[in-house]
């Protein structure tokens, strides 16, 4: 059995706190599927209230000019 550890993307994190958040899947069930510890789970939901406001901010600077080109 490999130690190895999965290295979740940001979109990956976002798709399993949304499974508990919006599909109210118990926090237990998710860390069982993905082999996460539930610390590890809790750590992303601090993670992505204490940065939800970035959401709602303007975009970054590469994603600006991105639309800009792209004429949105």
């Amino acid at each position: 059995m490999s130690n190895q550890r999965k290295h979740y993307s940001p979109e990956e994190k976002v798709a399993i706190l949304r499974r508990h958040l919006i599909d109210k899947i118990p926090v237990s069930t998710l860390c069982d599927e993905h082999h996460v510890h539930p610390t590890v789970f809790y750590h992303w939901l601090k993670q992505f209230f204490e940065n939800g406001a970035a959401a709602f901010g303007p975009a970054p600077l590469g994603q600006r000019a991105l639309r800009l080109a792209s004429g949105r």
